[in-house]
């Protein structure tokens, strides 16, 4: 194995003692260079943590946004359901209240049409009135619809 051996010299020791003298001065500036990179770095951190609040705050706002806004989905579609029934509803009604009214119409139109046969068929519009309510008198009194009497009624007149 070797040794390493390491002398001195006064001219050497100079330059020793100046590098370490650069060496210090580099190390200071650099340190210093590095606080205000660190300061920088601070600074700059700052809004960024304030953002992460204000981040942070929205999320809990969305979260919260979010549960309401289910509670009003929900609310909404309870809402459109009754609706619909209502709507339902009042169809049925609509429906059944003209069913009612074609059959009452259309049975006074029947009426109006079997009366003006008979008038037509008696050559008066009094016989013929006189004629259709004795015939409605038989049709309440018997199984019989008032249309089978006056059919009935006409053919007897027909025939004589």
């Amino acid at each position: 194995m070797s040794d390493i051996i390491v002398r001195f010299t006064p001219k050497g020791h100079k330059d020793l003692q100046k590098a370490i003298k650069t060496l210090s001065q580099l190390t200071g500036k650099y340190n210093k260079e590095l606080k205000e990179v660190k300061d920088r770095s601070d600074r700059a951190q700052r809004p960024l943590m304030r953002l992460a609040g204000v981040f942070g705050l929205l999320t809990t706002n969305t979260k919260r946004n979010s549960k309401a806004f289910g509670v009003l989905s929900l609310r909404l579609s309870t809402i459109r359901s009754k609706l619909l029934l209502v709507s339902f509803g009042a169809g049925l009604v609509t429906g059944a209240f003209t069913l009612v009214t074609q059959k009452i119409l259309g049975a006074a139109s029947r009426s109006e049409e079997l009366q003006k046969r008979l008038s037509s068929l008696y050559g008066s519009i009094i016989k013929g009135q006189t004629v259709f309510a004795n015939f409605t008198k038989v049709a309440s009194t018997t199984p019989f619809a008032i249309d089978r009497i006056v059919e009935a009624g006409t053919q007897l007149k027909a025939l004589g």
